[in-house]
C-alpha cells in the first residue's frame, strides 16, 4: 500500500532556501482565556509578533491556526443564537448555534469567510508548509481552501456515521498530497493527479519530513509503523501527539487515574509524555504531571507545556525534545494555551 506513495513522490527534505528571515520566525498563536477569542502572536522567547483583533459582532472565537509564512489567521467562529424564553418551553426551542470558518490577512487586517456561519460544524483548517492551500471538512466532506482565489474545491466525501467527528488532515512535507481519514480507512490525496488512493486502515496518518517512516494511529488501538510492503507493526497503546518536524521522534502520552473513573483529578494520577526513536526504537519518558496540556514546535526542537495543577498555576514552559532540560516561557509568566506554532 505505501509503496505506491513512496513512487509518487521525491524523498528529499525540505529546505528553507529563498525563505526570509522574517518568514523563518516561529510564531506562537495564543488563547489566554480558552475557548473565547482572546488572541495573541508570540515570538518564541514571550515578546509580541503582531497585535490580533477579530472582527466578531458575537460569539466566540476557537482554534486558530497561522499560516507558515505569517501572512493569515485562519479560525472557527460561533455565533450563539437565542431567543427570549426558548429554554423555558418543553422540549427546549431555540435556534441553532451556527459555526463558520474565518480567514484574516495579517497585513491588512481583511477578514472574510472561507465558510459561512451554518448549523453544519466545520473542522479545524489544516495549513499546507507552502501556504498555497488550507485544508477543511464539513460533516463528511473534505475541502481545500486558495486563500489568494479564495475558492474552495471538494477533494473528497466519505459515508460516515454522524457520531464519527472529522479526523486530523496531515499534509506530506512538500504539500504536494495529504492523508484524510473517514475513521476507518486512511487515504492519500494527490493535488496533481487529483486522485484519492486507500494507504491503510487507520483514522490518522502522518509521515515523517523525508518520508522515512509512516506512522498510523487506529482508534481505541495505538500506534502502528506501515512498511513499504503494506504491512503494520504495532509501536505503541499510547495516545498519538505528533512526529517533531525535521526528526524521527514520535510523541505520544499516557494517562492513568489512581482511581480509574474518577471525575476531578488527583495528585496521584499521572499524566506522561513520552518521545520514541524510529530509528532505534528507544521510549523516553520527559514529562509526568497532572493535568497538562502540551503542543510540538515546527522545527522539532521544543516542546510547550503547562501543567495547570502544579504550583506553576498553568505556566508556559519549555522542553528541549533532544536534551529534556525544562525552561520558563518568555518572561516565566505567561498563561494561556498555545493553539498553533509556525
Amino acid at each position: 500500500m505505501q509503496n505506491a506513495l513512496t513512487n509518487q513522490i521525491s524523498n528529499s527534505p525540505i529546505s528553507d532556501k529563498g525563505v526570509s528571515k522574517e518568514q523563518q520566525k516561529h510564531v506562537l498563536v495564543i488563547n489566554r482565556i480558552e475557548a473565547s477569542d482572546n488572541y495573541f502572536l508570540l515570538n518564541e522567547d514571550g515578546t509580541p509578533y503582531k497585535k490580533l483583533t477579530l472582527q466578531m459582532s458575537s460569539g466566540r472565537a476557537s482554534s486558530a491556526r497561522i499560516s507558515p509564512d505569517k501572512k493569515y489567521l485562519t479560525y472557527n467562529s460561533y455565533e450563539a443564537k437565542e431567543s427570549p424564553g426558548c429554554m423555558l418551553k418543553s422540549p427546549p426551542d431555540c435556534p441553532p448555534n451556527t459555526y463558520g470558518l474565518k480567514i484574516k490577512n495579517l497585513s491588512t487586517g481583511e477578514e472574510s469567510s472561507i465558510i459561512k456561519p451554518s448549523s453544519d460544524s466545520a473542522s479545524y483548517t489544516y495549513w499546507s508548509s507552502d501556504s498555497r492551500y488550507i485544508a477543511y471538512s464539513v460533516g463528511n466532506k473534505t475541502f481545500l481552501y486558495n486563500p489568494v482565489s479564495k475558492d474552495s474545491t471538494q477533494i473528497a466525501s466519505f459515508i460516515v456515521s454522524d457520531s464519527v467527528p472529522p479526523f486530523p488532515v496531515f499534509w506530506l512535507p512538500d504539500s504536494s498530497e495529504l492523508y484524510l481519514s473517514d475513521g476507518t480507512n486512511i487515504y492519500l490525496y494527490s493535488l496533481s493527479s487529483k486522485q484519492l488512493q486507500k494507504i491503510t486502515s487507520g483514522n490518522i496518518a502522518q509521515i515523517t519530513y523525508d518520508k522515512k517512516y509512516l506512522v498510523v494511529s487506529r482508534q481505541n488501538d495505538g500506534l502502528y509503523l506501515a512498511n513499504n510492503e503494506g504491512g503494520v507493526k504495532k509501536i505503541t497503546d499510547k495516545h498519538f501527539g505528533g512526529i517533531l518536524n525535521n526528526t524521527h521522534k514520535l510523541v505520544y502520552s499516557q494517562f492513568i487515574q489512581a482511581r480509574p473513573g474518577a471525575q476531578n483529578p488527583s495528585p496521584d494520577d499521572k499524566f506522561s509524555l513520552f518521545l520514541y526513536d524510529l530509528d532505534n526504537n528507544q521510549e523516553t519518558q520527559i514529562l509526568s504531571g497532572i493535568s497538562v496540556n502540551y503542543y510540538l514546535s515546527v522545527d522539532g526542537s521544543k516542546i510547550a507545556y503547562q501543567d495547570y495543577l502544579a504550583p506553576e498555576q498553568g505556566k508556559l514552559q519549555l522542553i528541549d525534545a533532544n536534551s529534556g532540560a525544562k525552561t520558563k516561557f518568555g518572561a516565566g509568566n505567561e498563561t494561556g494555551q498555545i493553539i498553533d506554532w509556525q
